[in-house]
């Protein structure tokens, strides 16, 4: 049995002297990238390895979440996701090796939203509905497989197990723009 985790990267601010790739997070992107660190690491969820964008705001999302694992897990900072399609995404989730069990990859929308939507055939009904609605910033897709190599989910559909969001997580709700 093989687990995907999706995560989009938090809140951002909206510029950057840096340009796009610099864009750092803001304190509400800062305290609920620490909320899905922990929430993963509460839940069981702590990826053997991850995947995460080499823009500033996807490695910042990483580094502040990996903070809450407490163990290490082997990360790769990869450039080819940077803003990647959902087919781009998938050929790098393939490439991982066969003794990885659950991987997570930290990127971009609308990219990880597309492969969430392409690759979850049934699940939660409830999950499912949410996370057609909408893929906010510090949201995470659980998708699990019926397979024992990365290489084989791209025949097979996954099984979202669960779309949470930082705002469910929030003990605040005062309604600040995801």
């Amino acid at each position: 049995m093989l687990q995907l985790l999706l995560l989009r990267h938090a809140k951002t601010e909206r510029s950057s002297p840096d340009g796009d790739h610099g864009r750092a997070l803001t304190k509400r992107g800062t305290a609920d990238s620490a909320l899905m660190g922990a929430y993963l690491h509460q839940h069981k969820l702590v990826p053997d390895r991850a995947l995460v964008s080499d823009a500033l705001r996807t490695r910042q999302t990483y580094d502040i979440a990996a903070a809450k694992f407490r163990s290490k897990v082997d990360a790769m900072l990869e450039n080819e996701i940077y803003l990647a399609d959902s087919l781009t995404l998938l050929r790098a989730i393939l490439q991982t090796p066969d003794d990885v069990s659950r991987l997570l990859v930290v990127g971009h929308n609308p990219g990880i939203a597309e492969l969430a939507h392409s690759l979850s055939a049934v699940g939660d009904e409830a999950a499912i509905a949410g996370l057609l609605e909408n893929f906010p910033t510090a949201a995470l897709a659980i998708i699990e497989f019926n397979a024992l190599r990365w290489l084989d989910i791209a025949d097979t559909k996954g099984r979202l197990m669960r779309f949470v969001t930082a705002k469910s997580l929030r003990s605040d709700t005062d309604g600040e723009d995801e």
